[in-house]
């Protein structure tokens, strides 16, 4: 090693690390405690240190580097049980194992007398079983795979899933698809959607479980409409529908006294008619009761107060006026 070399405090003598050239006063202050003389320059070697990977300086143990460990794919291996084997993966420059378990991915078997083989399509793991299958999720027993309602059992299965079932949900075993149970649907909130029509809006609710759609459909609930020259545009306070409805107001006709009656004997109308879309007009002689889609009639001279209303769908459009 080099001697007498300049040290981080000044002149003197020290010892320089071979590999990397970091001085020393002794190689008991070196990292490893020690320095290898005869280590290459610039020799380092990666090492594990939990999740990261160091490279140290073969020389005197120096930390140069830090970084992530560099993996390759699993690998399924040991140790192996009747349900898991062990899946390995290697750091590409520290050499550290990296292990999980996983289940076994059994195939559908082979009879063998009065057995039935099964082997595990990533370790080669052999599972030696009575010739009858057992659900790994139920412990249901049938004569064979087949004869699970889903005509096999998945042996990897380890739960329960929830179908829809209508208006119920039915809990199905994820091993071999029998029927375990079935319970109301646990719904969520509702919500107001489509399809929107011009009377009604659809209500959704969604189950929690099993994802089934409940929709139902609910009327409008309208507001009293706002009157803009001959339309009234209505709007359902729930889910904001815009209903535009045309009106024509009735007119009062310019009659003359003749009498009592028209000439075919009938008291004279005293309104032309108004008009409104999807909807109806009411008239009446008394204010706010006896309302009729009849248009008034008279028969003495004077003077007729008429009062109409618009009605729409159910509701009843707070359009109150009077021709007189």
């Amino acid at each position: 090693p080099a001697t007498n070399a300049p040290t981080p405090d000044g002149p003197g003598s020290g010892i320089a690390c071979p590999a990397c050239g970091t001085i020393y006063a002794s190689e008991t202050d070196a990292p490893a405690h020690s320095i290898n003389n005869s280590a290459a320059s610039n020799a380092a070697s990666w090492k594990a240190a939990g999740n990261s990977c160091i490279r140290t300086c073969d020389g005197c143990g120096k930390t140069l580097t830090t970084g992530f460990h560099s993996y390759g794919n699993y690998t399924a291996g040991n140790p192996k049980t009747d349900a898991t084997h062990t899946l390995s993966r290697t750091c590409s420059k520290c050499d550290y194992i990296d292990t999980s378990l996983e289940n076994h991915t059994f195939n559908s078997g082979t009879i063998v007398g009065n057995n039935r083989v099964f082997t595990c399509t990533k370790c080669g793991y052999v599972k030696t079983v009575e010739n009858s299958a057992t659900c790994p999720v139920c412990s249901t027993v049938y004569s064979s795979s087949s004869a699970a309602p889903a005509g096999s059992i998945n042996y990897s299965a380890t739960s329960t899933t929830w179908s829809d079932n209508g208006s119920t949900c039915r809990e199905i075993c994820g091993g071999c698809g029998k029927s375990l149970s079935t319970s109301s649907h646990t719904y969520g909130p509702s919500s107001i959607g489509n399809p929107k029509t011009e009377t009604y809006h659809t209500i959704i609710r969604i189950c929690t479980r099993c994802g089934h759609n409940d929709s139902t459909t609910e009327n409008h609930t309208f507001d009293n409409g706002v009157i803009s020259g001959n339309n009234i545009a209505y709007t359902c306070t729930q889910c904001g529908y815009i209903k535009n409805v045309a009106i024509t107001a009735p007119t009062a006709k310019a009659l003359t006294y003749n009498g009592t009656t028209n000439d075919n004997g009938t008291p004279q109308i005293l309104l032309n008619a108004g008009t409104v879309t999807d909807g109806t007009i009411q008239y009446s002689l008394t204010n706010n009761s006896d309302w009729s889609t009849t248009i008034p009639a008279g028969t003495n001279a004077g003077s007729y107060t008429v009062y109409y209303t618009v009605y729409y769908i159910t509701i009843r459009q707070l359009l109150h006026s009077q021709l007189t």
